[in-house]
């Protein structure tokens, strides 16, 4: 039961962002930023102003045990790696990621498509809070903080342009990964903590220059 109210609050969440967007015209930056903040607010008066909450799960707790996590994600990720390579699906969202007016001349229903990729998208992140909490049997409104800037380093690692129409699955596990490795390789070698967010937003910096080069020698070009 909790599973599934967990993924239709965060189906809610993807539509309000769908709409904010697609129907009203907001920036998805300022829309999704917009809903993290609300969304945070009201999981930390749920939770009572952001305590841990524990939880006593036998199934839960099996989808955070072993390699269950690892196979669920592998699973998950081999179904929109062929969604967004193989199928007319992928195929819309490319096309509007690079260029939504060329997407509208060439009939694609681009609002409704926005808000199924946003439904999708919170979909992943409802399966990704579930494994989270169920990896430490606990649950916090503040847990998933840290990963904010962690994600958006991996996807634009792994190829993806900010600027839209680039990009692919099988990149943002690679950039994750680079993460993972930078991160804990800081750790090994007995480096503060804090110099991991250091690292991570240079890297980000640079990754969104190489991204912006890129565009300007294809201009050129």
């Amino acid at each position: 039961m909790s599973i599934s109210l967990t993924i239709v609050v965060c189906l809610i969440s993807g539509l309000v962002n769908g709409v904010l967007i697609a129907w009203l015209g907001v920036p998805a930056f300022i829309g999704t930023l917009g809903m993290y903040g609300v969304a945070r607010g009201a999981g930390f008066l749920a939770t009572g102003s952001g305590m841990t909450v524990l939880v006593d799960n036998a199934g839960l707790a099996w989808l955070g045990a072993g390699w269950t996590p690892v196979v669920l994600t592998g699973v998950l990720l081999v179904i929109m790696h062929l969604l967004l390579s193989k199928t007319r699906f992928g195929q819309y969202t490319y096309a509007i990621g690079g260029n939504p007016q060329s997407a509208v001349r060439a009939g694609i229903n681009v609002k409704r498509h926005l808000l199924v990729v946003y439904l999708i998208a919170a979909a992943f992140a409802a399966v990704g809070g579930i494994i989270y909490t169920a990896r430490f049997a606990a649950g916090a409104a503040n847990a998933g903080e840290p990963m904010l800037l962690d994600s958006i380093t991996a996807v634009v690692i792994g190829g993806a342009s900010l600027f839209g129409g680039t990009g692919n699955v099988i990149g943002t596990l690679i950039g994750a990964l680079i993460i993972a490795v930078i991160q804990f390789g800081l750790v090994f070698v007995d480096v503060n903590a804090f110099w991991q967010f250091i690292v991570v937003g240079i890297v980000i910096i640079l990754s969104v220059l190489i991204d912006q080069y890129k565009d300007r020698l294809g201009g050129a070009q």
